[in-house]
């Protein structure tokens, strides 16, 4: 009897033992283990693998890689859905926002020009004209002939790409040259080029002269009932009828 208590109480020692090995040395069962490599899956954890707390963390690996070089094992997301500007995530961290690995390539697909390029949440530089970059490319914003004429004649108001309402006032500088007779004409279009408005820009000072000169205009208009962009055209006032005198600015709006 004795005999058998000991044996029964050495099984027991034995076992309580094996137990303190496993789960207070080995750790738990079911968990994530931070190895040299990384965080390394042991047993069946109910969790994704930790972001943090094991040297170099994976997110960290993955954002030090840029959109069109993340790695396989990163997907490429918008941080957050009111973000503008994309990153190299974990693929945990972009299913938690509702993404996975296809959307990135889906939206590669997608751009064609700037609006779609910032409209897929692709960063922006801050250049003028402002840029976006998507799938290797940069994607410039149309400003019209903005940069073209800006020796002749500068526009204060509207800006390009800026949202207008009727009526809508205008105004900048052109030179003298520009006007004749204090004025010269201004159209506003629809995106299919159909005149909806159209009036004289006026000089508030002296238009007798080669150096700048202020002016203003005002245009009422219908918005269009289909797309909302169109484009503001200044034209350079040209008595002679001679289409080597035309000149013109344009910009691009869009109707709010």
């Amino acid at each position: 009897m004795k005999k058998s208590y000991i044996v029964l109480l050495s099984v027991c020692i034995l076992f309580f033992i094996f137990l303190f090995f496993r789960f207070y040395l080995g750790g738990p069962e079911d968990t994530w283990i931070c190895e040299k490599s990384g965080w390394v899956k042991h047993g069946q954890p109910n969790s994704s693998a930790p972001i943090s707390g094991c040297g170099q963390s994976k997110k960290v690996v993955c954002l030090e890689n840029t959109p069109e070089n993340c790695p396989d094992s990163c997907v490429v997301c918008p941080p957050c859905p009111a973000c503008s500007s994309i990153s190299c995530q974990t693929e945990e961290f972009c299913q938690g926002m509702g993404f996975d690995k296809n959307w990135y390539s889906g939206m590669q697909k997608k751009v064609t020009n700037f609006n779609e390029c910032v409209a897929s949440g692709n960063p922006v530089m801050e250049s003028y004209p402002r840029q976006c970059r998507a799938n290797g490319e940069n994607f410039v914003e149309g400003i019209g002939n903005e940069l073209e004429k800006t020796d002749l004649i500068r526009l204060d108001n509207p800006r390009p790409n800026q949202e207008i309402t009727s009526p809508l006032a205008i105004k900048g500088q052109a030179r003298g040259t520009w006007f004749f007779e204090g004025s010269f004409p201004v159209v506003l279009v629809n995106w299919d080029g159909l005149i909806i408005a159209e009036g004289q820009a006026k000089a508030s000072s002296d238009w007798m002269t080669e150096d700048f000169v202020p002016f203003t205009a005002e245009l009422s208009f219908v918005k269009p009932d289909y797309k909302n962009n169109g484009s503001l055209i200044l034209q350079k006032d040209n008595p002679s009828g001679l289409p080597a005198n035309d000149d013109a600015l344009e910009i691009p709006i869009i109707f709010k």
